[in-house]
């Protein structure tokens, strides 16, 4: 597991967000699902603030209130948005891509997967290069 933190999806993934997802109307994300970050930024910040202030700005620590981070997250094979629909104090703007994130039962609304305290379980790992 710790080995598999450190690589890319992209060559070790196996295909587990189903295109279905994707589609309007609600679904699940069942289970415990581990996802790689593509992009991640605080999505109440104006971008050109957060190239500023070095990309994670005010509430890369998660502590400014009014912030609502987004991901664009992989199982390697097909890419998927997740939003901080609800505050989670665990959750972080300024993760690199390659961090893997863990979801349990995370709703997925529209194509979007809603992240709450609930279904955001850990954030672990990295990758040196993504290619």
């Amino acid at each position: 597991v710790d080995e598999a933190n450190q690589l890319s999806f992209k060559h070790i993934g196996a295909a587990c967000v189903p295109e279905s997802l994707k589609r309007h109307g609600e679904h699940k994300l069942a289970g415990l699902v581990t996802l790689q970050i593509v992009s991640c930024r605080d999505l109440a910040m104006p971008m050109s603030k957060q190239l500023l202030m070095g990309g994670g700005g005010a509430g890369a620590g998660g502590g400014r209130s009014g912030r609502m981070v987004g991901l664009v997250v992989s199982d390697g094979h097909v890419k998927i948005h997740a939003v901080e629909h609800v505050a989670t104090a665990a959750l972080r703007s300024n993760w690199p891509p390659g961090v893997k994130v863990t979801f349990q039962d995370a709703t997925v609304r529209n194509g979007v997967i809603l992240i709450d305290p609930k279904s955001f379980v850990r954030a672990e790992g990295g990758v040196k290069q993504l290619d």
